[in-house]
């Protein structure tokens, strides 16, 4: 069934009556389109498809993992846009930056964002049909805004770039990861993650389960610990004597 594209009235489209960053944080319509503010103008995104979702949700329950380590102080998290110029907002698929910019952005009236000063420390687009917005549009915005890290997602190509900034410096650099590599992180040194598990990932409920069962074995393990060590102290051996 082909659906009809929700029509955009002719007064947003009018180069006399640009939405402002405000107007699109209060912009609703009756449908479910997202979309985002390009220069005053709303551009629709496009419909996800099964694969896009699943790609978009494995690495969201990633970087939460990652970012639950409260010495960082980030969060990961989703459906927030960014302010990338005056009126100008894009709505990455996956959005780390840290706690103090999600509590403000939570607490603003319309839509959750991110304005200037409010810089993610990374952020992800899975590419779709508008694929020359990820590599082209957004790549020259987050690296004019200054967000570190970069995450090109292209199930098409099979590709994945990261795109790094240093302080102080002007553009991005990037690597590409193709499947069978493992994919290096300057912001998360520490993520284990390949390619091949991007573009074939496991469902996040699947993950959910395997961490719940491997908790509860490791709970279980550590209860007949203990109950061996007392069981052995009731009958006077120490542990000591047995190492």
């Amino acid at each position: 069934m082909v659906q009809t594209p929700t029509p955009v009235p002719d007064w947003l489209t009018d180069d006399g009556d640009r939405l402002t960053f405000a107007d699109f944080l209060q912009y609703e319509d009756s449908t479910d389109t997202k979309y985002e503010l390009v220069r005053g103008f709303l551009q629709k995104m496009p419909t996800a498809t099964m694969l896009h979702v699943s790609i978009c949700q494995f690495l969201l329950y990633r970087f939460r993992e990652i970012c639950s380590d409260k010495e960082l102080g980030l969060l990961a998290g989703c459906d927030v846009s960014v302010r990338t110029e005056d009126k100008t907002g894009r709505i990455p698929d996956v959005v780390v930056n840290t706690v103090e910019h999600w509590q403000a952005a939570g607490d603003r009236q319309g839509g959750a964002a991110f304005h200037h000063g409010e810089t993610p420390a990374l952020v992800v687009e899975v590419v779709s049909t508008n694929w020359k917005d990820d590599y082209l549009l957004k790549h020259g915005e987050y690296a004019y805004i200054g967000i570190p890290e970069y995450w090109i997602v292209d199930p098409q190509r099979e590709l994945i770039r990261i795109c790094t900034q240093t302080a102080g410096e002007d553009g991005y650099s990037h690597q590409d990861f193709k499947p069978g590599d493992t994919i290096k992180s300057v912001l998360f040194p520490q993520l284990n993650l390949t390619v091949d598990e991007i573009f074939e990932p496991i469902l996040v409920e699947e993950m959910i389960q395997s961490k719940t069962e491997l908790q509860q074995e490791l709970e279980a393990e550590k209860r007949r610990s203990q109950q061996l060590e007392t069981l052995l102290r009731e009958k006077g051996i120490s542990l000591d004597e047995l190492s």
